[in-house]
């Protein structure tokens, strides 16, 4: 997965229309999508605390003249710290959340002393299905609401951060809770929140329409217990999404409205120029083309972004004899959850590609594991992409282990050079680069591309743990792999380990990284051959990415390659000097 992830446009497009009819409930011309029906808790699921997922202890949560209300007075006994969260039934990264909500009532017996008009909503929280039954919070960031007690300032939307930190004023900020600059609001007058929210980037908390709290970079806690846990199977340290909840922590209190309109993710044109560019063409007759397909998980996840990957495909097929495209490589990451339902929107978008354009699959971390988790090396890739029928392509060379696609090897010939791809598993274990390393060696004649899904990272470097560790995050050796037989190998590994050894060596392709999603870096090898290494991510831009992919044309006098961003989906080429250059070989 990841210089930053993914909703529509805050206008209502027909995108953010089609995720308003899924969810269920309306949406409002200006793009506000109501996440609350106002009649019953249709979208919502209560986790409380000794409690399974789904258990509405004594109707803690429930719906009464139009709001969502929690009360305690079906409690047996005293609260005992049955915290409650109900959560919505999906995670968002870019948009703003509006609640209105008020403190009403007394506190529930044996409530504690802190938790008196004291509620909130978390954001960028973890899935409910992993959390333990006795766990508190889920591992999020709480946007806090706090109640006056008829006197005394006390400031509401505030911060706190159960297995969460995150950086204010430029350093990073590890107190659980931080007061806001809001005013104090006493009685039970509605008061309404709103929450900014920028992926793994800007968080902004208004209080009646002004900024009280601001921070950036949510980050998991690696010294909290909760934390280490979605850490160990494979969680990204940087937060960019998760999901919403509401909290029941003693006090009753009621929610009038819960709105959501979801922001485009850092596309302005300052940041991402982009012109228009159909119909793409060659530079030079007598060019080739290879094509690069970054993270399609977004585009697998959400149905309504779905035809940007088939966009993509269907364009490479209608244009593959016209520009010359001999191999379309996929940078990993083909889905986000690892799931049949993902697996075949992928199945479907690649197929459009079966007898037009041979290609290469690299899988990514979110093609592995549990929910696409990475916690271990299965993956449904080869449920749905058969070595066999790949095998009848023409290119295809072969694979490390039989029947398995996460390793494999192509070839083919263009203006005379023969060329070699070596697609390798996300984080490859020592034995896959042992095997790259001998089927390198067999073709000394060819030039040689490496596609992983992990090589470079976003700042022009390449991913090395040993020099840099958890400061490059979502490096492999991050991740519950890295614990498994065989290890893993970030990019600095792959460069001493195979690339640099090896004359033929021209260029890495990757995905993976957030941030920007471009970085690349041109070193000699050890025999002075140029190898141009390079990162392409679109994933959280509008739509996960709307459809860019990276054409790299090869010019006819073997020595030029130009470098494009395109989406067929837009018409349009990303012009920023890290999405379009020229290298030489």
């Amino acid at each position: 997965m990841d210089r930053r992830q993914f909703l529509a446009a805050s206008a209502l497009t027909p995108a953010l229309t089609l995720a308003a009819s899924r969810l269920g409930f309306a949406a409002e011309g200006d793009g506000w999508i109501q996440l609350f029906n106002g009649k019953d808790l249709t979208g919502w699921t209560p986790k409380i605390r000794g409690h399974e997922l789904g258990d509405n202890y004594a109707d803690t949560f429930r719906v009464e003249n139009g709001v969502i209300k929690t009360a305690y007075d079906k409690y047996e006994g005293p609260f005992r710290g049955r915290y409650g969260h109900l959560f919505y039934k999906e995670p968002f990264s870019n948009y703003i959340l509006r609640i209105e909500y008020r403190f009403v009532g007394e506190q529930a017996n044996g409530g504690p002393g802190w938790a008196t008009r004291n509620s909130g909503v978390m954001i960028h929280g973890q899935d409910p299905k992993g959390m333990t039954k006795d766990q508190e919070f889920p591992v999020s960031i709480e946007v806090q609401f706090l109640g006056g007690d008829g006197k005394n300032p006390r400031q509401t939307g505030n911060l706190c951060t159960p297995g969460t930190n995150v950086v204010l004023d430029g350093k990073l900020h590890t107190p659980h809770c931080t007061n806001s600059t809001s005013d104090t609001f006493h009685g039970d007058q509605w008061v309404t929140a709103e929450i900014e929210v920028h992926a793994g980037k800007l968080i902004r908390h208004k209080i009646n329409g002004k900024t009280v709290l601001e921070y950036t970079e949510p980050q998991l806690d690696p010294q909290d217990e909760d934390a280490k846990k979605l850490l160990a199977a494979g969680a990204a340290k940087i937060i960019t999404g998760g999901t919403i909840a509401l909290q029941s922590e003693s006090h009753p209190v009621e929610f009038r409205k819960v709105e959501l309109k979801s922001l485009p993710a850092e596309t302005g044109a300052k940041n991402d120029p982009q012109e228009p560019c159909d119909p793409v063409e060659l530079t030079e007759p007598g060019s080739f083309m290879i094509v690069a397909l970054p993270d399609t998980q977004i585009y697998a996840m959400r149905p309504e972004w779905n035809k940007h990957f088939h966009n993509q495909t269907q364009w490479i097929a209608d244009n593959a004899e016209r520009l010359n495209i001999k191999y379309v490589l996929h940078e990993g990451d083909i889905t986000n959850n690892n799931v049949p339902k993902q697996w075949e929107v992928a199945k479907a978008a690649m197929g459009r590609l079966d007898g037009k354009v041979p290609y290469a699959l690299a899988p990514g971390n979110h093609d592995y594991g549990k929910n696409g988790s990475s916690a271990d090396r299965t993956t449904m890739l080869n449920d749905y992409f058969s070595v066999e029928e790949l095998a009848k392509v023409p290119g295809f060379g072969g694979v490390m282990e039989a029947g398995k696609l996460e390793n494999s090897y192509h070839t083919f010939e263009a203006n005379g050079k023969k060329y070699l791809i070596l697609a390798l598993e996300w984080g490859p274990r020592d034995e896959a680069v042992a095997w790259a390393d001998k089927i390198v060696s067999e073709h000394p004649d060819h030039q040689v591309i490496l596609l992983t899904h992990a090589y470079m990272y976003y700042d022009d470097t390449r991913y090395d743990w040993k020099t840099r560790g958890d400061k490059q995050t979502w490096n492999p050796h991050a991740y519950a792999q890295a614990k498994l037989p065989g290890g893993v190998n970030d990019g600095q590994e792959l460069w001493d380990k195979l690339v640099k050894k090896h004359p033929g060596f021209i260029m890495t392709l990757n995905g993976h990284v957030l941030e920007d999603g471009a970085g690349r870096t041109s070193t000699p090898g050890d025999a002075g051959n140029m190898v141009h290494q390079m990162l392409a991510n679109y994933q959280n831009r509008a739509e996960g990415g709307e459809g860019f992919m990276r054409l790299i044309e090869f010019l006819p006098d073997g020595k030029t390659i130009k470098v494009r961003s395109f989406s067929p989906s837009t018409k349009r080429c990303k012009v920023a000097e890290d999405q379009q250059f020229t290298l030489s070989l």
